[in-house]
Order: C-alpha cells, then sequence, then structure tokens
C-alpha cells in the first residue's frame, strides 16, 4: 500500500510539474510587424494617375485659340498631344514621353517629362511610395491610354504603333 501511495505522489508531482523557460535581456525584445497595404496604395495611386492624364487631355482641349494666347500649360498640353498624333512622341512603360527615334522633339520633352516628374513625386510622398512604384504605375495607365495611330515603348524598348 505504501508503494502505490509512493507512486500516486511520484505521478502527480510530475503532472503538476509545467516546465516554465524565461528570456533575461537587458534590453526589451521588438518584434516587428509588417502589414503590406502595397495593393491598395496601388489602386490609389492609379486612381490619380488617371487624374493627371485626363486634366492634361482636358489642358489641351481649348478650342479656337493659337498656342500663343494660351496659358504655358495649356500650350505644352496641346503641343504635346499634336507631336503624340503625328508619331514624333511616344509614351514610355515608365510613365515619361520620349521622342522616336529620327524625330527631333527634346523641348516638349523635357517639359512634359520635369512636370510630370514633379507629380509623380508629389504622389509618391503622399502615399509613403518609392517614386519607382509610381512610374511604373503611371506608365501601365498611360500606356492602355495611348490612342489609335498614336507610338508607344513598350517596357523591351520597342516603339510601336497602336493599331
Amino acid at each position: 500500500m505504501s508503494v502505490r501511495i509512493a507512486l500516486l505522489l511520484l505521478a502527480s508531482s510530475l503532472v503538476a510539474c509545467t516546465p516554465r523557460v524565461e528570456l533575461a535581456t537587458d534590453e526589451p525584445i521588438v518584434v516587428e510587424i509588417r502589414v503590406s497595404v502595397a495593393h491598395e496604395v496601388r489602386v490609389r495611386l492609379d486612381q490619380e494617375v488617371a487624374a493627371l492624364a485626363s486634366s492634361e487631355k482636358e489642358r489641351a482641349e481649348v478650342s479656337g485659340r493659337s498656342l500663343s494666347e494660351l496659358p504655358p500649360w495649356v500650350a505644352a498640353a496641346r503641343e504635346l498631344l499634336s507631336a503624340k498624333a503625328a508619331g514624333r512622341i511616344g509614351e514610355t512603360s515608365r510613365g515619361y514621353v520620349a521622342a522616336v527615334p529620327g524625330h527631333s522633339v527634346t523641348n516638349v520633352v523635357e517639359r512634359v517629362n520635369q512636370r510630370r516628374r514633379a507629380e509623380y513625386g508629389k504622389l509618391a510622398t503622399k502615399h509613403l511610395a518609392p517614386q519607382s512604384d509610381v512610374e511604373v504605375i503611371a506608365g501601365a495607365r498611360r500606356l492602355r491610354q495611348v490612342a489609335p495611330g498614336e507610338m508607344y515603348q513598350d517596357p523591351l524598348g520597342t516603339w510601336r504603333r497602336r493599331p
């Protein structure tokens, strides 16, 4: 009987004993949890880039006035659209315009790209995203909006005319 009591006490002490591990450090342990909200940011950026692209066309559609009579930003937008329609300038996959080989329109290209770069920078800052991400999103949006007959540069760098 005493053997049974001894075994019972031994078994109950083993069951009641739960191991405990403590980690003692001088500094607090910091656990970083990073949640990806990239999709939501990309959707918002895409919507804002779409607004930028449409405002470019709206500014150019001021009828009945010569380029010299228009404010500089409207004249530049109209000049861009006419150069795109003529096949001298095309959209690139990075959200900027470039001169189609064989055409010299660096003036227009530089002005448009300078303005776009500034707008992309503002969007990147606003959404805490790298400017390169904004450029890629803008490039994809602008390539989808290339009108029939206009030139564009695909991601591999080949110039094509939209059928």
